[in-house]
């Protein structure tokens, strides 16, 4: 099967990810919600492609600081939705008493449980655990970073949707917008979630092994 190919460019320039995934598909992709939903105009596309490009990066690139506050949010409500997940001592109570309460301990059920799913405390994240994961093991290192770009990316595009009114003014979609805000919100904590997550499974992974663990480690959701 072939490699990614922008698992192999990152081998060569490890900011590719964050380059193409994070700063330019973002500005992008806010450009062309500019002229579609507010009332940006841009001519003949497909003759300023450079142009076009490099003002996607630099759109992205001023997204990034405002998206990684973003970012800080998203991670603070993560951790506390994992605060709230059921744990074994809760399904057994809830297994027990009258019909409603054993039916609400069905439900429980389906979600994750308590330790199933946990991210690094932020004394940890302080140490910065994805250059001890590329260290560790150069694969899984292309896999978390591709993994950050892409919670990046939503990030950015989250907020460069949410002050497209300032700037594409008249808005000319209001219900496409709103729309756009509140897929990008969900698409944002689900990233960072999975993001963060996967971060703490190699990170223990990999600190745990003597060797390389590649089959283990290049997997991600």
């Amino acid at each position: 099967m072939a490699e990614d190919p922008l698992k192999e460019a990152a081998k060569v320039i490890p900011s590719v990810y964050y380059d193409l995934i994070a700063r330019v598909a973002a500005g992008a992709a806010v450009i062309a919600a500019a002229s579609w939903i507010g009332s940006l105009t841009i001519k003949s596309p497909g003759e300023h492609l450079v142009l076009l490009a490099l003002g996607a990066y630099i759109c992205g690139m001023l997204l990034t600081p405002f998206g990684a506050l973003s970012g800080y949010g998203a991670r603070w409500l993560v951790r506390e939705i994992l605060k709230w997940l059921p744990s074994e001592e809760t399904l057994k109570n809830f297994s027990q008493g009258h019909l409603a309460r054993r039916l609400v301990g069905k439900l429980l059920k389906w979600l994750p449980k308590d330790g199933d799913l946990e991210i690094l405390s932020e004394s940890e994240l302080a140490k910065g655990p994805n250059d001890e994961i590329s260290a560790n093991n150069a694969e899984a290192g292309a896999t978390i970073a591709k993994m950050q770009a892409e919670a990046a990316l939503c990030h950015n595009m989250l907020v460069g949707v949410l002050v497209l009114p300032l700037f594409a003014c008249p808005v000319k979609h209001w219900d496409y917008w709103r729309v756009a805000v509140i897929v990008l919100v969900i698409a944002a904590l689900y990233r960072t979630a999975a993001y963060l997550v996967r971060q703490k499974q190699l990170y223990v992974l990999l600190n745990s092994q003597s060797g390389p663990v590649r089959a283990a480690a290049s997997g991600h959701a």
